[in-house]
Formats: structure tokens, sequence, C-alpha cells
């Protein structure tokens, strides 16, 4: 079940946030914060998915703001669009720096907004099916460096010996270390050499 994108809303003046909020609110689970440090709270709590995020606030600012995420492991891959009601190309090319993802100028142009929004929540959910499917990934290789070297074997009883000098059979060994689940047959060779000795039984008692 997909969840809700969380957005964060970051604006020192209400109203702002009142906007976009009434284009924003029925796709998305939106948080508002109306200063840096409360973004920077909100942000570590709630892991929202993307951040609209004021340039110009009193105190710690949206670059300030940037920056801290950028430095937290647990914040610094949420994506960021910057808000400004300046059009300084100086500005912007800060935000790029900064790692921001996009800008988006004031007044809110509703339907730019919220096209800009799609695609970086679009990217975002890309890259953490990506991010899923490298920790399987790593899973499965890590299996394998598991099964990988030299593999003591009982050549009488066929059972392995783990790395805890325990002897075991090969499907337990196996079992423990994979996914694999182990079925038992017989292979053409064995099944054909079963049939020859079962055959020379048979004609040695015929001949009895």
């Amino acid at each position: 079940m997909n969840q809700i994108p969380k957005l964060l809303l970051v604006d020192d003046v209400p109203t702002n946030i009142q906007v976009l909020a009434e284009f924003l609110g029925d796709e998305y689970e939106l948080y508002f914060a109306t200063n840096g440090l409360q973004a920077l709270d909100i942000a570590a709590r709630e892991h929202p998915d993307l951040v609209l995020l004021d340039v110009r606030m009193p105190g710690m600012d949206g670059f300030g703001v940037a920056e801290a995420m950028k430095a937290d492991p647990a914040l610094k891959l949420i994506p960021l669009i910057f808000v400004t009601a300046s059009d300084c190309k100086d500005d912007e090319v800060r935000g790029l720096r900064l790692g921001g993802a996009d800008f988006i100028t004031k007044p809110f142009n509703p339907m730019l907004v919220a096209l800009r929004v799609a695609n970086h929540i679009d990217l975002k959910r890309q890259r953490d099916l990506l991010a899923d499917q490298s920790v399987l990934l790593q899973h499965a290789l890590d299996q394998v460096k598991t099964l990988s070297g030299l593999l003591p074997m009982c050549a009488w009883c066929r059972k392995v010996r783990d790395e805890n000098g325990y002897w075991k059979p090969i499907e337990v060994y196996l079992r423990e270390r994979t996914d694999a689940s182990i079925s038992h047959g017989i292979c053409p060779p064995c099944r054909q050499k079963m049939a020859d000795e079962l055959y020379t039984d048979q004609e040695g008692t015929l001949g009895d």
C-alpha cells in the first residue's frame, strides 16, 4: 500500500503557507514551519519526502536550513525546493550548490508548483526503490560471500563443518545461510546406475 507523501512547507509568512496548502493539501500530508529551527525539528521527526523552503527568513534562513540538513546523514537525502520572491541568480546558484533540487518563485503559479512537486516526489520514489533494490542485492552478495572459500565436507557422510566447528547436513547448512530450499531427487546418471544395479541383481536372482 502506497503511503501519502509528506511535504514540509517552510515560510515565515503564514499566508504563503496557506496558499501552498490550498492546492497541495489534497495530494500530500502537509507539515508547516515558520522558522528554520522549527523546520529542522519537524524534518528530523517526520522525515518528509520533500521540503518547500523559503529562502528569506529571519534568524536561520533557507540556506542555513539547507546546510544543516545536508550535514545530517539522516536528512541529507531529502529533496529541497527553494521558494523565493527574488529573481536573484546568485541565490539560485547558491541554493543549487547547497543541494537544492529546484527553485519556485513568488507569487505562486499553482499548476507549475504542483507539477514540480509531483516530479520531485516521483524522482524520490524511484531513488528509494533503487536504494531498496541495492540493499536486497547486497544481502544476496553477502550470502554468496558466506558460501565462498573452502567448505570442509566429510567424504563419508557428506556433512559440512560450519564456522563454529559443528558438522551439519549440507541441506541444513545452506538453509541457514541462504533463502534456498533443498528438495531431493535422483539425477539421470544415478537413476541409470540404480537401474543397471537393479537389473544386475534381478539377473543374479534368476540365475539362482
